[in-house]
């Protein structure tokens, strides 16, 4: 389902507008209280588009949800082994740190809110952390494979330098991060489309 999917223009048209106001909030904001707008922002856009599809992912198909999934495990399984340590950034629902959790040791889930998880128990092999946008808090040089799909085009530019200094204190000598980003080949994939 994208971002379009299953909504009326209007609601398109909410979602856009709500999320260019508050991007352009956390722009604006000097550095100390953007660590605070991480959550608080990203609570609110849940609060005012009540269709967002972060919040309506559990009503698509169970067979669509489970190929969307199945895609990104199969981008990670050759980077993941069954002594694995795997961190997810900006992990939504948690249904990939879920399915992942399935084939390693240990999964971190860190993400800005627990607005997408709220209701949902987790995997005793599954931790998930909120953090404040820019750090990453779980052991330092605890991680084998860290990554983000669709999150670091959200954060300030000067937000994102430093949590990538954060996921490399995360990451174990020989440990890797993957990255997906909007790019000429792929996306974007959210409501300005």
């Amino acid at each position: 389902m994208s971002y379009k999917e299953g909504r009326t223009k209007e609601q398109i048209r909410e979602h856009y507008e709500v999320e260019k106001e508050l991007a352009s909030r956390l722009r604006n904001a000097p550095r100390e209280e953007r660590r605070r707008l991480y959550t608080s922002l990203y609570d609110e856009l849940m609060a005012r588009v009540p269709h967002h599809p972060r919040l309506t992912a559990p009503k698509r198909s169970p067979a669509e949800r489970e190929r969307e999934i199945q895609f990104q495990v199969a981008l990670l399984r050759d980077f993941l082994t069954s002594d694995s340590v795997f961190l997810e950034i900006g992990p939504g629902d948690c249904a990939l740190s879920h399915a992942v959790a399935k084939l390693v040791k240990h999964v971190y889930a860190v993400d800005v809110s627990d607005a997408a998880v709220k209701s949902k128990s987790h995997p005793d092999n599954c931790t998930f952390a909120i953090s404040d946008g820019v750090n990453i808090p779980v052991p330092q040089e605890s991680v084998d494979v860290a990554y983000s799909y669709q999150v670091m085009e959200h954060l300030h530019p000067d937000d994102a330098i430093e949590q990538l200094k954060n996921i490399r204190s995360a990451l174990k000598p020989g440990g890797v991060y993957l990255c997906i980003t909007p790019n000429r080949l792929s996306g974007p994939h959210d409501v300005s489309k």
